[in-house]
């Protein structure tokens, strides 16, 4: 499933590079801009606590995005929700894992960011559009670097 994420980022790029507009950030360049809006401040990202203590490390993952992304990937299974949300690779398989049982193929980073914050109907939340904001300034930011 990696490989559609790539090969759809080539294609966009290209396509994005022909009508003049931004292309889509690959994978690694989203997750990174999510977790700098969720905990780019925390002294130590992958202890940090946010929602009133339900949402935890990396992504401030809450128990059942994991319990929904371990559904759609068992391999998860094998992690601890502590084990998940400590480690930033496997926050972002669980990400992933979250996308490919929610996000409409192909995704977009505004669907995956609004998903990530809003949970399932995120993208159709009023809600989750400040978020996506954010997300995007970092985005930017990350790509003047």
């Amino acid at each position: 499933m990696m490989m559609f994420l790539f090969d759809f980022t080539v294609l966009a790029t290209q396509i994005s590079a022909l009508a003049g507009t931004p292309p889509e950030p690959t994978w690694s360049e989203l997750c990174r801009a999510i977790q700098i809006v969720e905990t780019g401040s925390h002294a130590r990202p992958s202890m940090a606590r946010g929602d009133g203590g339900v949402s935890y490390g990396w992504l401030q993952l809450q128990s059942d995005y994991v319990a929904d992304a371990k559904q759609e990937d068992p391999r998860l299974d094998r992690y601890s929700y502590e084990e998940i949300c400590e480690n930033y690779t496997l926050a972002t398989l669980t990400m992933h894992a979250y996308m490919r049982r929610y996000a409409q193929r192909p995704y977009s980073a505004e669907q995956v960011a609004r998903l990530h914050n809003g949970g399932p109907n995120g993208p159709n939340k009023s809600s989750t559009l400040r978020y996506w904001h954010r997300v995007k300034k970092e985005l930017k930011k990350e790509r003047t670097q």
